[in-house]
């Protein structure tokens, strides 16, 4: 197998075949899938919000209804490393302060990974597309009734709880970003045994609510708890007190002329005067605020589609 075949999209197979997380998931995959299997092999990630607003249960349950076999179940972290790396061929679009916003969500907490196989049949489109296409987009006018991330409660472009890998060749690259060489390993012989591991999956569900404070995403109510630890720290006559006023009046410019907050200048200045603070409240806010896009700009690959991918099979092509 190449880049070439796991993916809709010419260009995007061209980049991957020299893309060594690719190469690494598709050396450890083709030890024990060929593209018949793999091609119903799909990734999911309930995202840190997901597991603070305890969303799983839905999710599992989205996924036997549309016929996603959980066949294992890792917990990931989310670091400025594979941030960067998992998002690479888009972060030419974001601007710095969403590239910032989006790490520190991501990290806020551990995240559930779960590879699935699609059991339709026929099954006409790869899995990842067809998973990709019920999920449902980061845009919210995108999104309908129905899909998932409108079901687990998506709000706005970056709190939308779920991702996925969009084709097969994601599948195997992301795959390789988040875990070490005996991991995948590990991982695609389990996938390739052809085991359920819903039993799995809500054992480490459990485990993750334990270690995971349950939160609201409600980005008025996380405004108002923000806004009030800033002022009861502002009336003090020292350095936190300047870093609480610096906030505040950083807050105070940004309800004057929403939407292009400087989340990491707000950031600094609410661990200067709160050291140690968790940041979900400030997080949630700025998700509404931050300038999202570039102006102009174009992500470095575009992703393929289900469309794509029905196109190819209308087309003959194999």
């Amino acid at each position: 197998m190449r880049a070439t075949d796991l993916t809709a999209l010419a260009e995007k197979g061209a980049v991957y075949e020299s893309d060594r997380w690719f190469q690494a998931g598709l050396d450890a995959a083709s030890a024990h899938l060929d593209w018949s299997s793999l091609r119903r092999v799909a990734t999911i990630t309930a995202k840190a919000e997901a597991v603070a607003t305890r969303q799983l249960d839905i999710t599992f349950e989205f996924l036997r209804r549309h016929g996603f076999a959980i066949v294992a179940a890792r917990k990931v972290w989310f670091d400025a490393s594979n941030v960067h790396q998992m998002w690479m061929y888009h972060w030419n679009v974001a601007t710095p302060d969403r590239r910032a916003l989006a790490q520190d969500l991501l990290s806020m907490g551990p995240a559930l990974f779960l590879v699935v196989v699609d059991e339709s049949s026929p099954c006409r489109i790869p899995g990842p597309a067809r998973l990709s296409a019920l999920k449902g987009s980061a845009y919210p006018s995108r999104r309908r009734s129905g899909q998932l991330r409108s079901l687990v409660g998506a709000q706005g472009r970056m709190l939308t709880f779920i991702h996925t890998a969009d084709e097969p060749a994601d599948v195997l690259r992301e795959a390789a970003l988040l875990f070490s060489d005996a991991e995948l390993e590990e991982l695609f012989g389990e996938v390739a045994g052809g085991g359920g591991a819903d039993d799995a999956a809500v054992a480490l569900k459990e485990r993750l609510y334990a270690c995971s404070p349950e939160h609201s995403m409600d980005p008025a109510a996380a405004y108002a708890a923000m806004r009030q630890g800033l002022e009861n720290v502002a009336r003090a006559q020292d350095e936190k007190g300047h870093e609480a006023r610096a906030a505040i009046a950083i807050l105070e410019a940004d309800r004057d002329h929403p939407g292009d907050l400087p989340w990491r200048q707000l950031k600094g200045h609410v661990l200067a005067a709160q050291p140690g603070l968790d940041l979900w409240d400030p997080i949630l806010y700025a998700t509404e605020r931050v300038r999202h896009d570039q102006p102009g700009a174009l992500p470095d690959l575009q992703d393929g589609t289900a469309e794509d991918w029905e196109a190819i099979e209308r087309a003959g092509a194999p």
